[in-house]
């Protein structure tokens, strides 16, 4: 008997976080296994959905840090993307990132986001689930947060 139970970040307001089970089926045999879907939930184009500005003032006024630092974590994204800047090469703008990922990790614990979480699970699964909050405030960053879901399990 597989039995699965809900993480909350206790006194953060961010109890909507659910875990992720996955179902995989196969034609002789039903098989229930937990498998790791953390992922950045990504908003496709055309969705509807635009920027939630009650769920921007949570973020902001709850992890004023990590709300900034992941600005920047986006930007760098972006820029890795689009293969911007003067003399920089892909190596360089990853490593840009991989920084931005590591700021963004101080900033979740020094504003104290699912602090028992970080030593459980590991710093990767926290900022994914911080991002996929972002996400569902800032739904436009739909490229960045797929390189985002590919490199930041690798970074931790």
């Amino acid at each position: 008997m597989v039995r699965a139970t809900a993480c909350h970040a206790v006194g953060r307001g961010f109890e909507s976080l659910r875990p992720r089970i996955k179902l995989i089926v196969s034609s002789d045999l039903i098989t229930i296994k937990l498998v790791s879907m953390n992922q950045i939930k990504i908003y496709e184009h055309g969705s509807g959905k635009i920027t939630d500005p009650v769920a921007v003032k949570e973020l902001e006024d709850s992890t004023p840090n990590s709300f900034r630092k992941t600005q920047d974590v986006l930007v760098a994204a972006k820029k890795y993307i689009n293969k911007s800047g003067l003399f920089s090469s892909e190596r360089s703008r990853l490593q840009k990132i991989q920084a931005e990922c590591y700021e963004l990790s101080k900033a979740l614990e020094k504003d104290g986001f699912l602090q028992e979480e970080i030593n459980q699970k590991g710093r990767a699964w926290v900022m994914i689930e911080y991002l996929s909050l972002f996400s569902n405030a800032f739904p436009n960053w739909q490229e960045e947060y797929r390189v985002l879901n590919k490199f930041v399990p690798e970074f931790f």
